[in-house]
């Protein structure tokens, strides 16, 4: 009886140490999988991660920046170093200029109104605003030019306008080129607001966001015109303009330089 516990006791033993020596190279199979996957940093001198982030994603496991740090952190295969490394190449460039030309019109239903005279290109755009919107005339208010850089988060200018303290920002600029002609397309953020944003109004018993425009992402082909928005012309005090329900529409241009 001894002898046949013994024995059972052998057999149960030896199936116990297969296990565990198979547990234990599958972990070394596991460990020399994983063997040829690395992490490493790198610096960039002329674009920023944030801008180039969706374009590498691709080729690694894992990306990791801080917003506004040029430093990289990348999770690839060993295998795949050199590929990255060249493509890495390519994105990190001398950055170009992004030229933006900011047209702000009035659009009105007043008949003291005149409409002014537009450049070719942007009378198109309005032509065709005019069946959307319905206002009877169209005066160009103003125009500013804001000159920023490809990759750029936050670039903020006062606008040329007749309405005070108008204060316009683009942010998460990036510039790509696409196609057989190599044409430009300029994405960006944008946000429109009267200079002192943070100070909010009281006007009949409501309080009012100072924030006339916000746009998460808007992409516009160089040389191209875009409407990035229409706003209802609201400022605290008397005002006309009020009275009439004149609206301000934000008309974009931009070149590449």
């Amino acid at each position: 009886m001894k002898k046949s516990i013994l024995s059972v006791m052998m057999v149960l033993y030896f199936f116990l140490m297969q296990a565990a020596f198979a547990g234990q190279n599958g972990d070394d199979k596991k460990n020399t999988a994983h063997s040829d996957v690395i992490t490493k940093t790198f610096e960039l001198r002329h674009t920023t991660p944030q801008a180039i982030n969706a374009l590498i994603k691709p080729y690694v496991y894992q990306v990791g920046f801080e917003r506004g740090s040029s430093f990289l952190v990348v999770t690839l295969r060993k295998e795949n170093l050199k590929a990255f490394e060249d493509l890495l190449a390519k994105l990190d460039q001398p950055r170009k200029n992004i030229h933006f030309r900011i047209f702000t019109v009035i659009a009105s239903n007043s008949e003291l109104a005149k409409q002014s005279e537009m450049h070719p290109d942007l009378q198109g755009v309005l032509t065709e605003l005019k069946k959307v919107l319905g206002y009877k005339t169209y005066t160009l208010d103003g125009v500013s030019t804001l000159i920023v850089s490809d990759g750029s988060d936050n670039n903020e200018l006062e606008l040329n306008s007749s309405i005070d303290d108008l204060m316009i920002s683009l942010f998460d600029v990036n510039l790509t080129c696409s196609g057989e002609k190599k044409q430009y397309t300029v994405r960006s953020g944008l946000m429109l607001r009267e200079k002192f944003a943070g100070v909010l109004v009281e006007k009949d018993r409501q309080v009012i966001d100072r924030k006339l425009m916000y746009v998460e992402s808007m992409q516009l082909v160089e040389g191209g015109y875009i409407v990035a928005g229409v706003s209802k012309i609201d400022t605290p005090g008397p005002s006309i303009r009020n009275t009439l329900g004149d609206a301000l529409v934000l008309v974009i241009n931009a070149t590449v330089q």
